[in-house]
């Protein structure tokens, strides 16, 4: 499932599992975890700025950069974790992250 080219929501072999992917290549499908949180996760989101992972209880967000597809190179992603339920709600109020709408 597409959270926002080039991340996916998606399970490698437990269908109870998925995880959030950064895919290189989606026409070759050629994926990587790139220490996200793991599974299982519930739903992911995502907008110009912002990814947003929702697990069992915990909220994730980190801030999306200019080259995602070939990877973090100098710029690794910075995630944010755990938010409770209503920290995440100050913070996605304050920075205007998206919702976690996609489910697997």
């Amino acid at each position: 499932m597409e959270v926002s080219d080039p991340f996916y929501l998606w399970h490698l072999e437990d269908h109870d599992a998925p995880a959030l992917f950064r895919c290189a290549d989606a026409s070759r499908f050629t994926c990587a975890i790139d220490n996200l949180p793991g599974p299982p996760l519930l739903a992911a989101g995502a907008n110009a700025h912002f990814v947003v992972l929702y697990k069992p209880e915990d909220y994730f967000y980190f801030r999306r950069i200019a080259d995602e597809r070939s990877g973090w190179g100098a710029n690794p992603e910075v995630i944010i974790v755990p938010l409770s339920k209503e920290r995440f709600a100050a913070m996605k109020a304050e920075l205007g992250l998206p919702d976690p709408n996609i489910t697997p």
